[in-house]
């Protein structure tokens, strides 16, 4: 995320700031659907629409996996299940 000058720790607070309001929908891992389903999340970052998309890898131990964190390629829904 170079163009919004994060770094690991600036993604990581936007992770730890998801909200309800910004998710988006549930995504069953095609590689395994015994695995963790994926979530997405949209939201503006710097008045850019960013997708994210992570699995819990580890509820126990608080393990969240981060797929994807970038500039959403397509216009993020104007209505989202939460919001």
């Amino acid at each position: 995320m170079q163009a919004l000058d994060f770094d690991r720790h600036d993604v990581l607070n936007q992770l730890l700031a998801l909200d309800a309001s910004e998710y988006m929908e549930t995504f069953i891992d095609d590689k395994d659907n015994s695995l963790p389903p994926f979530f997405a999340f949209g939201k503006m970052i710097k008045n850019r629409e960013v997708y994210i998309k992570a699995k819990i890898r580890d509820r126990k131990n608080c393990k969240v996996f981060c797929v994807s964190f970038h500039f959403a390629r397509f216009k993020l829904p104007a209505q989202k299940p939460y919001a």
